[in-house]
C-alpha cells in the first residue's frame, strides 16, 4: 500500500512491544516521508519512551508500530456472518 494511503496526518500511531505483548505508547502522526521503498520515517507529536529500533536489534525484537486509523480502513463486510472461532472470526 502507498504510504499516501497508509499515513494520514493527525492518524494515531500505537506502539507495542512485541515481545512482552504490552502497548508501549501512543502518538499522532505529524508528519511522514518515504526513506526508501517500503521504509518510512514518521514524526510523531510525542516522545514515546522504550521504543527499540532496527539498529539497536534484529527486527523481530524492534519495537511494532501500528496506525490505528488504517486499521480494515476500506474494508466492507456485507451479508455474512462472524462465526466462533478461537482467535479469528470467520466470514461465512
Amino acid at each position: 500500500m502507498d504510504g499516501d494511503k497508509l499515513y494520514r496526518v493527525g492518524d494515531e500511531i500505537l506502539f507495542v512491544d512485541y515481545e512482552k505483548n504490552s502497548i508501549i505508547g501512543r502518538a499522532f502522526l505529524k508528519s511522514f516521508e518515504n526513506v526508501s521503498g517500503t521504509v518510512y520515517r514518521l514524526i510523531v507529536d510525542r516522545p514515546i519512551s522504550g521504543v527499540v529500533t532496527l539498529s539497536e536489534r534484529a527486527a523481530a525484537d524492534c519495537t511494532h508500530i501500528y496506525n490505528v486509523n488504517a486499521t480494515t480502513s476500506g474494508c466492507v463486510v456485507r451479508n455474512s456472518k462472524l462465526m466462533y472461532s478461537r482467535r479469528y472470526a470467520w466470514l461465512c
